[in-house]
């Protein structure tokens, strides 16, 4: 019988219930730590794979396309994500519920690029962490999740990058939750907003609660404020349960009158040119979510969302410069050069800011440029090599480790965190016909 990734998951899951439900008939007291997990007895080695098991507290533990930590690890032992496009997450199953939600992250390897993940609770989205790339340990918390009996728990790598996960630990269900709500609370400001991919863009909110906020310049005792995005925007305050919405916790920033202030940037964690709708999150004292839109309690019309437009960054022009074909004998070299203009950057001498080139090959050729993205293509960083007029000249030597056969090659350029653009022989962007 076959299963596959997709199907061998389910599978698990349904297992970690069973596991789960027949081994824990304890309780424990409403919303206090129930699960406490060090990853000390994870199997992941330093290969990427799918396995199980036991945690520390005789919960069962499951991992899909990950690893051990190797050295990049957190408080000893951890799980290392892989990517999105694998599917990659740890989870786990309960009997008890969850209240509330916290781990430890960090970079795993050294490539530039983003780190971030999502918690799932029984499918849908509770959050997703900050988007990082630094050495920095982070720490994930979402707070007020509050879902009662049997629960499957997952936290899933959202980006295409490595990311270690450590210290995970969250509370039961809290059978008496907070009704508490803030008197006042707002999207304060900006309204709009343009950026490039990658660029930052933060987003202030107020709120006031009588004998809480009022009281000094601190954030007032059980004030959480998150800022929320979606390339949708929201109907009613019901969509922004929705898995399309991003939550990022947002940071006291300021003692405004009787308002507590709180700010983050957001717009460093888009990696997707489009447009985006923007509120904030308030909780007082873990009580129910209320929704802040410009400059009063978010109502979807007089009181809007905000919106900002992410714009794409690409190379003005790129090619495969030369050569165009050759032919090598096993291990022998074969150095791909390939140059690519953007007005403003590249034409000082040296490598222009946030220029990347890659020379990639496949023994297949592309049809569209969607096929670039796919596991048969390799792809090796090119180093700077020349200045030729305006243009930057890479790169880089791509048969030495080639076995005998054909293999087809174009170039890939990335400006900042722009999209990918790829350069075919020698005319401009690969088209696959006049530009190969």
């Amino acid at each position: 019988m076959y299963f596959n990734r997709t199907l061998r998951q389910i599978f698990s899951i349904l297992f970690l219930f069973v596991w789960a439900i027949s081994s824990h008939a304890q309780t424990c007291t409403s919303g206090t730590i129930y699960v406490n997990e060090s990853l000390s007895n994870s199997t992941a080695t330093g290969s990427y794979g799918d396995n199980t098991f036991l945690g520390d507290d005789g919960y069962p533990w499951q991992f899909i396309a990950s690893r051990n930590e190797g050295t990049y690890g957190i408080n000893g032992a951890g799980i290392m994500l892989r990517r999105s496009s694998d599917n990659s997450n740890l989870t786990t199953s309960s009997d008890q519920g969850i209240g509330d939600f916290t781990c430890s992250l960090k970079k795993g390897f050294t490539g530039s690029g983003n780190r971030q993940v999502e918690l799932f609770v029984n499918g849908t989205s509770y959050g997703t962490s900050v988007a990082f790339d630094n050495t920095n340990v982070q720490t994930f918390t979402v707070t007020g999740i509050n879902v009662a009996g049997n629960v499957t728990i997952e936290i899933r790598n959202i980006t295409s990058k490595q990311v270690v996960v450590d210290d995970i630990s969250y509370t039961c269900y809290s059978s008496a939750a907070s009704t508490a709500e803030m008197d006042y609370y707002n999207l304060q400001w900006p309204a709009n907003g343009t950026i490039d991919v990658g660029g930052s863009f933060t987003a202030y909110a107020q709120g006031y609660e009588d004998g809480v906020t009022n009281v000094g310049n601190n954030p007032g005792t059980g004030v959480e404020c998150w800022i929320g995005y979606s390339t949708t925007d929201a109907s009613t305050t019901a969509d922004f349960d929705g898995a399309g919405w991003t939550w990022v916790p947002a940071s006291f920033s300021s003692q405004q009158g009787n308002n507590n202030e709180f700010s983050v940037d957001f717009g460093s964690g888009i990696s997707t040119a489009g447009t985006y709708y923007y509120v904030s999150r308030w909780s007082l004292e873990n009580g129910p979510y209320t929704y802040g839109g410009f400059q009063n309690a978010w109502d979807g019309t007089s009181v809007p969302s905000g919106v900002l437009t992410v714009n794409d960054v690409t190379m003005d022009y790129v090619n495969l410069q030369s050569p165009q074909n050759g032919s090598i004998t096993v291990g022998g070299n074969f150095d791909v050069y390939a140059q690519g203009y953007e007005p403003g950057v590249t034409e000082a001498g040296g490598a222009g800011a946030g220029v990347q080139c890659w020379i990639g090959y496949s023994t297949t050729d592309a049809t569209t440029s969607a096929d670039f993205a796919g596991a048969n293509w390799t792809w090796v960083p090119a180093t700077f090599g020349s200045q030729i007029g305006n243009n930057d000249e890479f790169v880089a030597e791509i048969g030495s480790g080639l076995t005998p056969g054909s293999y087809y090659y174009v170039s890939r350029w990335q400006l900042g965190s722009g999209s990918y653009t790829y350069g075919g022989y020698n005319g401009g962007a690969w088209d696959g016909s006049a530009n190969v």
